[in-house]
C-alpha cells in the first residue's frame, strides 16, 4: 500500500511466496510505506486508516521474506490517521513478524497469531513485534495477540516477543501492550516483552 493511500483494507486473502530465494531486507508480505524495492526506510507520510485483517501469510522457501507486515511514516509526524493490523495469521518470516517505523499515534496491532512453527531460521535474532517510535510521537494498542515459536531451533543467540523502542519518553500519548500471550524458547538473550527509551531515563 503506497504513498498516502486511505481507507484500503487486504482481508481474508492468502500471502503465499512460494519461491522466495532473497531474505534480504527489502522483502515483506505486506507493506504500508513509501520505501523502494531496494529500501523499506522511507520518513515519508504514507497510508493512512488501513486496515489489514483475517490474513495469513505462507512462504516456505528460505524461510519466507525479512518481514511479514512492515510500516513507516514520516519521521517526527504527530498524526493520528493509524493503520490497523489485526486478526491475521503471520508465519513464515525471516526476522520480524511485525516491524513499524515512525508511525502514527494509535495504531493498533491486535489479535494476531505470530510464529514461525516448522522454521529453522539462521539469523541472529528474532522479533515477533518490533516497534520505534521517535520523540513526541503517540504510543500503539498492541493486544490479544498471540506470539510463538519465532526461534523454533535456529541459530538466533536473541529472541523479542515484542520490542518496544521510543527516542524520547516525552511522548504525546501513552502506549498500551496488553493481554498478549508469548511463548518463548530459551536462549542465551531472550524478552518476553522488552520495551525501552534510547535517551531518557
Amino acid at each position: 500500500i503506497y504513498d498516502v493511500s486511505t481507507y484500503v483494507t487486504i482481508s481474508n486473502c492468502k500471502l503465499n511466496m512460494p519461491n522466495m530465494t532473497s531474505k534480504d531486507s527489502p522483502n515483506a508480505y505486506v507493506v504500508l510505506g513509501k520505501g523502494d524495492s531496494y529500501w523499506l526506510f522511507s520518513p515519508a507520510n504514507a497510508a493512512e486508516h488501513c486496515t489489514i485483517t483475517k490474513n495469513t501469510t505462507s512462504g516456505p522457501i528460505n524461510g519466507g521474506p525479512y518481514y511479514a507486515v512492515f510500516l513507516s511514516d514520516s519521521y517526527g509526524n504527530t498524526d493520528n490517521k493509524f493503520n490497523t493490523i489485526h486478526d491475521n495469521e503471520l508465519k513464515d518470516f525471516f526476522q520480524y513478524g511485525i516491524k513499524t517505523l515512525w508511525c502514527d499515534e494509535g495504531t493498533k496491532i491486535t489479535n494476531n497469531t505470530i510464529h514461525n512453527t516448522g522454521h529453522t531460521n539462521d539469523v541472529a535474532a528474532t522479533f515477533g513485534i518490533d516497534i520505534y517510535q521517535p520523540s513526541s510521537v503517540g504510543g500503539f494498542n498492541i493486544s490479544n495477540n498471540k506470539i510463538y515459536n519465532l526461534r523454533n531451533g535456529g541459530k538466533e543467540t536473541s529472541c523479542y516477543g515484542i520490542r518496544y523502542q521510543t527516542k524520547s519518553a516525552k511522548s504525546s500519548s501513552k502506549a498500551l501492550i496488553a493481554n498478549n500471550i508469548i511463548e518463548m524458547k530459551p536462549l542465551k538473550d531472550c524478552y518476553g516483552i522488552f520495551t525501552y527509551c534510547q535517551y531518557d531515563a
